[in-house]
C-alpha cells in the first residue's frame, strides 16, 4: 500500500465511460487521494484524475467531510 504522493509521476488514461461514484471523504483519506485510488482502482497513481475531476486543485483541500465523484473504469 503507498505511504506517499508521488507529485509529478501522472499516469496517462482514457477517457472515462461516464459511469461515477458518490462519495463522501472519510478521516482516513483526508489529505490522501493517493489512498482513495488504490481503493478505488487498485492503483495509487491515479489520485490526481479524482482531484481534476472534483475541480480541487490542492492535495490539502481534500479533507474529511468533502463530497466527491469518483469516475469508474476511466482508465480501461
Amino acid at each position: 500500500m503507498p505511504n506517499y504522493i508521488e507529485m509529478n509521476n501522472k499516469k496517462s488514461t482514457q477517457p472515462y465511460d461516464g459511469n461515477v461514484r458518490y462519495t463522501v471523504v472519510s478521516k482516513n483519506y483526508e489529505y490522501r487521494p493517493d489512498l482513495l485510488s488504490y481503493e478505488a482502482y487498485g492503483l495509487s497513481e491515479f489520485w490526481w484524475q479524482i482531484l481534476e475531476f472534483n475541480g480541487i486543485k490542492d492535495v490539502y483541500d481534500f479533507k474529511a467531510g468533502l463530497n466527491i465523484t469518483i469516475p469508474e473504469n476511466f482508465f480501461r
